[in-house]
């Protein structure tokens, strides 16, 4: 059995002096069973259990405690002029009020797992479970435009995130010339804002966002969800409510949540065999769950360019909901031109536009040859290895057209939109890897 404690302090200058210096501290324990216990098995050949406790200070980006200028710009995410202009400087105030008095963010993590070999540790098992808690944390909250500003720097917030991560590798086959390893992990994240600001219940994410669809922090929901506007239902049947005047759907409720970027939980399988000196390796992954509003979709059903608009382009069409008449609702069989059914779905904030993002995908696959020491010696050579790999090789999304993978904003804390972004690539290649 271990116990190791530690404890850090750090000093910051992006925070006021009288808070600029913050501790945190850690605990972490285990239990090695099978050797306390002088466990002899066949079977099991590893048993521990451990716990931990960890809390991570933070500091602020720096210029947060006091108002500044900004490099002015004009425009929005489609065309956007920004200052200097040749040798012309331009500036303006920052629409952020700073805040004075910020004092450190803080996460506390709280583990515990277990580590199981078996058969002589040609299997072995990896388990934890997890809570994490973040607080005090620094964000921008939006303010009425009204005060000449329209975000404020603060310390508030609380979310958390709970979850399991499952490990699993195993030596099927090993022989002198042939071996087959398999390694296999299971993540479920359950992320949930549980308070932001007194009197704020959602605010908007720093990032590439379209008006009508913003991606969002939001008490009681997971945190990036799309905030946007939803079509009214019946609240018996669950169906769409049609404008019986126009045929087309009603007025959206706004401020609604339109989707929900997370996943239900990621699985992911390597297997690597080798061969003497040839290795052979692939990787498969599976993700369930999760969505992505797409402007990629919006766009083809609007202009006509996806496949399905050009069935029975002629004809009629009626959009699938419920008309309210004659004081009751019935099903709808209002007729409109194909070109407006397909507008009505094509708008770039509908709900309509939102895909389950559940993909298969061939991740990675490569084929490699060692050169034998007999012959890299007398180079000189200690190592040779000939590769080649293909990345990104195929997926199957049953419920999308496109890869729900692609994501506009690239690294950012924005998931969930696809703003008319490039497709994912596939990268094939070679490799030639030499150790002297």
């Amino acid at each position: 059995m271990y116990l190791e404690l530690t404890g850090r302090v750090d000093q910051t200058s992006t925070l006021p002096t009288s808070k600029n210096r913050f501790f945190y501290p850690s605990a972490n324990a285990g239990f090695v069973f099978t050797d306390a216990f002088k466990i002899t098995s066949d079977v099991l050949s590893y048993g521990k259990i451990r716990a931990s406790v960890a809390r991570v200070g933070s500091d602020a980006p720096p210029y947060q405690l006091a108002n500044t200028f900004v490099k002015a710009s004009y425009g929005n995410n489609v065309a956007n002029f920004a200052f200097p202009y040749g040798s012309i400087a331009g500036f303006t105030q920052n629409s952020t009020i700073a805040d004075s008095v910020l004092a450190p963010e803080f996460t506390t993590s709280y583990e515990v797992g277990a580590n199981l070999g078996f058969w002589k540790n040609r299997a072995s098992i990896d388990a934890a479970y997890f809570n994490t808690i973040s607080t005090s944390q620094i964000f921008n909250v939006g303010i009425p435009p009204s005060t000449g500003y329209t975000s404020k720097t603060v310390n508030a917030g609380r979310m958390t995130n709970k979850g399991v991560e499952l490990l699993v590798t195993v030596t099927p086959i090993m022989t002198n010339k042939f071996k087959w390893d398999v390694s296999a992990n299971f993540t479920k994240i359950v992320n949930k804002v549980t308070s932001i600001a007194p009197g704020i219940t959602s605010f908007s994410i720093p990032g590439s966002a379209f008006i009508g669809s913003i991606p969002s922090i939001k008490v009681g929901q997971p945190y990036g969800v799309i905030i946007g506007g939803l079509i009214p239902r019946d609240s018996a049947t669950g169906a769409r409510l049609i404008n019986p005047g126009t045929g087309v759907y009603a007025t959206t409720i706004a401020n609604q949540v339109l989707s929900n970027p997370n996943p239900d939980y990621n699985f992911g399988i390597t297997n690597t065999f080798k061969y003497k000196s040839v290795s052979l390796g692939f990787t498969f992954d599976f993700t369930k769950g999760g969505q992505i509003l797409s402007f990629t979709a919006a766009s083809y059903k609007s202009r006509g360019a996806w496949i399905e608009t050009a069935k029975d382009r002629e004809q009629p069409w009626i959009l699938p909901g419920e008309i309210f008449t004659g004081g009751k609702y019935i099903k709808n069989n209002i007729q409109i031109p194909a070109q407006t059914y397909w507008g009505v779905q094509g708008g770039l904030q509908s709900e309509l536009n939102v895909y389950d993002a559940t993909v298969f995908r061939m991740r990675e696959i490569s084929l490699s040859y060692d050169l034998p020491a007999r012959i890299t010696k007398g180079w000189g050579i200690n190592y040779v290895r000939i590769s080649a790999f293909a990345n990104n090789v195929f997926h199957v999304a049953p419920n999308a057209f496109f890869d729900p993978e692609v994501n506009t904003q690239g690294a950012g804390n924005i998931r969930g939109l696809d703003l008319q972004g490039a497709p994912n690539a596939r990268t094939v290649g070679a490799s030639l890897k030499v150790s002297l």
